[in-house]
């Protein structure tokens, strides 16, 4: 029998505040559980202000100098730091719609960009795409498996290119609400937040920069360990190697 709720949501609540905090999502249907943190935007300013000795909020727009501050400062970077890297939490793919012939010189197709794209990392034709294999053989570079490269230019958002048969889109969206977002990014987060609060609140210019070091430093941090999840690969192809890999492993070229 299937179980109807396949995650298990437990929620924590801040000290003193009526907004639920963290909550922490369990997917049943993994093996074993996997967690992720849905971040909460008065959680991750309470913890701002404490670090920073601020008194914390209780409710969100309460009016308050700390949390005009720190939400400014919150609304300011989340987008910033969503920009700045291609966080695999923050990747989507969407199937765009053909809104006419392009007439842009080399390009026969016009496509709409996704309505809630903040950045736009890839676009690749859906009918070549469905042409790649999974996996050609032992030891082929991770290249040979990838959407096939599209030629396309970007024009008042529309994407102008050679896509007869539909065209698919790896975007960045704009945050709307409870992101689940990593350790990493929150961590960055929160300290660009309170590097805000320094200079907002504490007026402690001189803190508030050495916090920024720091945030750049907790940034630069989780976008390593987000890249490091997926596969390395190596500074230098060798063709020769390659071919005698796919013979050792029955595939000639």
């Amino acid at each position: 029998m299937t179980d109807p709720n396949p995650f298990l949501i437990t929620t924590e609540t801040p000290s003193g505040s009526t907004t639920p905090g963290i909550s922490i999502v369990a997917e049943q249907q993994s093996s074993p559980q996997r967690f992720t943190i849905v971040s909460d935007k008065l959680t991750i300013i309470n913890q701002a202000l404490t670090n920073t000795s601020n008194n914390t909020v209780s409710v969100p727009d309460d009016g308050s100098d700390e949390w005009r501050v720190a939400s400014s400062a919150y609304e300011e970077w989340v987008p910033v730091l969503l920009y700045r890297h291609d966080w695999k939490f923050g990747t989507r793919f969407q199937t765009l719609s053909r809104v006419g012939n392009s007439q842009y010189p080399g390009f026969s197709d016009v496509y709409e960009k996704p309505g809630d794209c903040l950045y736009l990392q890839n676009v690749y034709r859906a009918d070549l795409a469905a042409m790649v294999l999974p996996a050609l053989a032992y030891g082929m570079p991770d290249d040979d498996t990838r959407p096939p490269d599209l030629e396309y230019r970007l024009v008042q958002d529309q994407i102008h290119c050679v896509g007869p048969l539909g065209v698919i889109a790896i975007y960045t969206p704009f945050p709307v609400g409870s992101q689940p977002w990593s350790v990493g990014f929150v961590a960055s987060l929160r300290k660009f937040i309170e590097a805000g609060c320094l200079r907002g609140l504490n007026e402690d210019f001189a803190e508030a920069t050495a916090r920024m070091k720091e945030a750049e430093q907790a940034f630069e941090l989780a976008t390593s360990r987000s890249d490091g999840e997926e596969p390395r690969r190596v500074m230098f192809r060798s063709s020769i190697l390659e071919r005698r890999r796919r013979r050792q492993s029955g595939y000639w070229p």
